[in-house]
């Protein structure tokens, strides 16, 4: 049987899809955080104009955030770290910043078409994941999580209808309070 007192630095006993398998959600983020740190690590070495830095980001980062945040619920510890990571990244092609930015963040996120850079903003990207996950409690797709949801939890009641128990894991609740 697998504990998690595992010593820094080694490796998770099982690995799903690229995907540690553990007890704990913030480990999992953390690994997260740390692969999208290996790929900047290795990105910063490299001479990268501002447009493949951002091409970077809107394909490898992103990528890698969607494909984590479809199989665990990012937590709002981690969010910010993510953003602050590729942020830096992008305006100073390093971990770090050493001067502020020219753009405001908010506007970094904005789309194209408004003439701007057209980035994800990971947290209005988790919402929308987590929006998706309440679309197929709500439809009752068929799909055998959604199953186990409407069994477990809902048992028989409108979605729209139910309220949680305040014991419920954290997870369940955020989801409940996307709708």
């Amino acid at each position: 049987m697998y504990r998690n007192d595992r010593a820094e630095g080694e490796p998770f006993p099982l690995k799903y899809l690229g995907v540690p398998i553990t007890a704990s959600r913030l480990i999992k983020c953390m690994d997260l955080v740390n692969k999208i740190l290996a790929k900047v690590h290795l990105w910063d070495t490299r001479s990268i104009s501002f447009a493949n830095r951002a091409n970077l980001i809107r394909s490898v980062v992103f990528g890698m955030l969607n494909y984590w945040a479809s199989i665990f619920l990012m937590t709002n510890k981690v969010l910010p770290n993510i953003t602050k990571i590729y942020r830096n990244y992008l305006w100073s092609g390093k971990e770090e910043l050493h001067k502020i930015p020219y753009i405001s963040w908010q506007h970094t996120c904005l789309p194209k078409a408004q003439g701007w850079l057209g980035l994800k903003d990971f947290q209005a990207w988790n919402k929308a994941i987590i929006a998706k996950l309440v679309w197929a409690i709500t439809h009752k797709k068929d799909i055998l999580w959604v199953g186990w949801v409407h069994g477990r939890y809902i048992k028989g009641k409108s979605w729209w209808e139910y309220i949680p128990a305040h014991y419920y894991r954290w997870h369940w609740r955020k989801i409940y309070y996307m709708k």
